[in-house]
């Protein structure tokens, strides 16, 4: 486990490096849209670290003896990249006297239909996403650990507000997926909804800014075999820097 978290958080922080930058004098905000009636050319970019609050209970027909019951608070991180979401949350503490770890991360790619052009503009978000979630507790056999990795597609609505000076976008998304228990045969669905919220001010202190983040997911497993049937919800909080 501490090497797969170590892992996802470089290749999580190689990505905060912007991929464009341009010099900006510090002023007064302007928050009227761009000339010609058309929204400012921003777009969502940030790195932010924050708290979840992950819960992880076992499906009403899974009867398995070692079965995971998890709601805690969690260290939370998230990537905004032009159309990219990348999420991490990670905890680590005792259940029943009992070292549990639970860590979940993930990639969604958007792309968004926009219904206007207009300052405010509704939009119609198309997504591919992938995940994984992976719970271990000491001195549990392999088989009954966790790892479900899942790749789906979702779609939904959203809006997006912008100004010179900020960006506000809200989602929200249902999607399906396939799942696998620690690649292997072991096969499923996956299945659930995405809400994020996403405001950031990126031109506040000349090249950087501040932005702030708001995630839902909540995935529910099927498998055939019951054991692995879960629902996990996380609920996380986010702010950093947008540039």
């Amino acid at each position: 486990m501490p090497r797969l978290v170590c892992t996802f958080l470089f290749l999580f922080f190689l990505c905060i490096v912007p991929t464009s930058s341009s010099a900006q004098v510090i002023g007064g905000a302007d928050f009227s849209p761009v000339a010609g009636g058309g929204p400012a050319e921003l777009s969502l970019r940030s790195v932010e670290l924050g708290v979840s609050f992950a819960n992880l209970r076992p499906a009403s027909d899974n009867l398995a003896d070692n079965r995971f019951l998890v709601s805690r608070s969690s260290f939370a991180a998230t990537l905004h990249q032009e159309g990219v979401l990348i999420y991490f949350d990670y905890s680590n503490g005792a259940i029943d006297g009992r070292t549990t770890s639970l860590f979940s991360a993930g990639a969604r790619f958007d792309f968004d239909l926009p219904l206007s052009r207009a300052t405010f503009r509704p939009l119609v978000p198309i997504a591919v996403l992938t995940d994984v979630t992976v719970a271990r507790g000491e001195n549990l056999a392999e088989r009954a650990n966790l790892a479900f990795s899942s790749f789906g597609v979702a779609g939904g609505l959203g809006a997006q507000f912008s100004t010179r000076q900020f960006i506000v976008v809200a989602k929200a998304l249902a999607f399906i997926a396939f799942t696998t228990q620690n690649f292997s045969a072991f096969t499923g669905t996956g299945s659930g909804g995405f809400v994020d919220v996403a405001v950031q001010y990126p031109r506040l202190f000349g090249g950087f800014g501040l932005a702030a983040s708001y995630r839902l997911r909540y995935t529910a497993t099927g498998y055939s075999q019951l054991e692995y049937n879960y629902g996990f919800a996380v609920n996380s909080f986010t702010l950093g820097i947008a540039f």
